[in-house]
C-alpha cells in the first residue's frame, strides 16, 4: 500500500483538474477506509479552493496562491494570472511545479524574476555569464541561496545526517561551496563599491572560520542581529563585534557592516522592483523591513507582510491596511502576534481568514505534538501537554465557526478535518 507521501507526490504530478480529480477517484476506490476518507478530504479541499481560485476578486486568488496546501496543478493555473500580487506569490510559493516557474521566466517583470531566484525550488537563477554588466540582484540572490544552503550542511553534518566520507555526498558539498564562492568573486567584480567591500569580507570571513565550522560565532551575533528590531540594538550588536577578541567575529563584522550598507541603499531606491527585492530577502535586518512597511507599492508591502523577519510593530501596522491581500499576508507569516488574529477574529469574518486561523493552529497544534513527543520532554510533559490543548481547542472552535459558513464544500470539508483532529489527539492520548 502507498504511504500518504507517495500519493501526494502522485497527485503533484497532475496537470489539470480533471487529471487530479481523476487520480483521487482511483484513490477514493481503494479497501482501505484511511485512504478513501484521504480521498475524500482532498476532493471536498479542491472544490473549494478551486471557487476561490475563479474569483473576480483578485484577493481570493491571491490567498489560493499563498497557501501550501493549494494543489500544484491549480498553483500552475493562477501562474498565469494577469494581477502582479498573484503571479508573484505564485512564483514564490515552493510548491509551484517547476514547468509553471519556467514559464514565469518569461514574464517581463523584474520583481517575479527576483522571485522566481529566491524560490529555492525554482531552476532559474536569473544569471548570465555572457552579461557585459553584472546585475547585482541576482547575483546577490544566488549568494544568499547558497550560504542558506551552505548552513542547512553544516547542520545536517552535525545531526549526523550527511556522511561526510561519503563520496556522493562530499561532491555535493563542495559543489555548494564553490558555487558560493563563485558568487562573491562575481560580486567583487560588480563595479558597486558597496557589493564588492561586501563580497570581499565574506569571502575573507569563510576563508577565516574554514575548519572550525560555527565555533567563531560562539556568542551568537548572528543571532542577536537576527532578533534585533530596532536600528539601535542592530547597531549594538555591531558594536559588540568589531571589538571582539576573536577574528572570525571582527571579519563577520566587515562583512555584516558591509551587508547594511548596501541593503539600505537598495531599500531607499526609487525603483520599487529593488524594494522589493530587499523586502523578499531573508537576510534583511528587521528594522529596515520595518522601513518599507510604510511603501507606497502594493507588492512591496506584501513582501514585507510575507517576511519571517518582520517585527511585531511592522505586522501590526500592516494589518490595517485597506488592501485584503496585505492582510492575508500578515495572518500567514508564521511570527504573527495572536492579538491581530484576535482583533481580526470578532464579529463575521470571511472564508480566507477562517482557513488562515486554521493553518495557524494546525501548524501549532502539529509542531507542539512534535516537541510532546520528543526525549528531552519524556520526564515533564506537562508544558507542551498544555499547548497541545490550547491549540486542539483552537483548532476546534475555528473548524465549529467553518461548519456554519454557507457553502456545502466548506461544511464538508470542516467536518472531516474536525473528525482528522480528533482521531489525532485520540492517539497521542492512547
Amino acid at each position: 500500500m502507498l504511504d500518504i507521501g507517495q500519493i501526494n507526490d502522485k497527485l503533484s504530478r497532475a496537470l489539470n483538474e480533471r487529471d487530479y480529480v481523476r487520480r483521487l477517484d482511483k484513490i477514493a476506490s481503494s479497501n482501505s477506509p484511511e485512504l478513501r476518507e484521504f480521498a475524500k478530504l482532498q476532493l471536498t479541499e479542491n472544490n473549494f479552493l478551486s471557487k476561490m481560485a475563479d474569483d473576480d476578486d483578485w484577493t481570493m486568488r491571491y490567498f489560493v496562491a499563498k497557501l501550501r496546501f493549494t494543489p500544484p496543478y491549480m498553483l500552475a493555473e493562477l501562474g498565469r494570472d494577469e494581477n502582479l500580487a498573484v503571479s508573484l506569490a505564485i512564483a514564490s510559493n515552493e510548491k509551484t511545479p517547476e514547468y509553471a516557474l519556467e514559464l514565469l521566466e518569461n514574464n517581463k517583470n523584474t520583481a517575479i524574476k527576483y522571485a522566481l531566484v529566491l524560490n529555492y525550488e525554482s531552476p532559474y537563477d536569473g544569471l548570465d555569464d555572457s552579461d557585459e554588466n553584472i546585475n547585482i540582484p541576482m547575483w546577490l540572490a544566488e549568494e544568499f541561496h547558497m550560504f542558506n544552503e551552505l548552513k542547512e550542511i553544516v547542520i545536517e553534518l552535525q545531526n549526523g545526517e550527511i556522511d561526510d566520507d561519503d563520496a556522493e555526498e562530499q561532491k555535493y558539498i563542495n559543489g555548494v561551496a564553490r558555487n558560493h564562492i563563485y558568487a562573491l568573486t562575481m560580486l567583487e567584480e560588480s563595479g558597486d563599491e558597496d557589493i564588492q567591500q561586501w563580497a570581499s569580507a565574506v569571502k575573507k570571513s569563510i576563508l577565516e572560520a574554514e575548519g572550525e565550522g560555527p565555533a567563531f560565532d560562539e556568542d551568537g551575533f548572528i543571532g542577536d542581529l537576527v532578533h534585533a528590531e530596532t536600528e539601535l540594538e542592530y547597531h549594538n550588536v555591531l558594536k559588540k563585534m568589531k571589538t571582539h577578541e576573536d577574528s572570525g567575529v571582527r571579519s563577520l563584522y566587515s562583512a555584516k557592516i558591509a551587508e547594511l550598507r548596501f541593503l539600505e541603499r537598495f531599500a531607499a531606491s526609487e525603483d520599487w522592483n529593488m524594494r522589493y527585492f530587499i523586502a523578499s530577502f531573508a537576510n534583511t535586518p528587521t528594522h529596515i523591513l520595518t522601513k518599507l512597511s510604510y511603501d507606497s507599492k502594493l507588492e512591496v508591502l506584501l513582501a514585507v507582510a510575507s517576511n519571517p523577519r518582520t517585527s511585531d510593530h511592522a505586522l501590526k501596522h500592516l494589518a490595517k491596511n485597506d488592501e485584503l491581500g496585505i492582510l492575508y499576508a500578515v495572518l500567514l507569516n508564521p511570527n504573527v502576534p495572536d492579538e491581530i488574529i484576535d482583533e481580526k477574529a470578532k464579529g463575521d469574518v470571511n472564508l480566507p481568514f477562517l482557513l488562515t486561523l486554521f493553518i495557524r493552529d494546525f501548524g501549532k497544534f502539529d509542531v507542539f505534538r512534535t516537541f510532546m513527543n520528543a526525549p528531552e520532554f519524556a520526564d515533564n510533559k506537562t508544558p507542551m501537554s498544555d499547548l497541545v490543548d490550547e491549540c486542539y481547542n483552537s483548532l476546534l472552535d475555528t473548524l465549529k465557526r467553518l461548519q456554519n459558513y454557507d457553502d456545502p464544500d466548506v461544511k464538508e470539508w470542516a467536518k472531516i478535518h474536525k473528525h482528522t483532529v480528533q482521531l489525532i489527539r485520540i492517539i497521542d492520548e492512547e
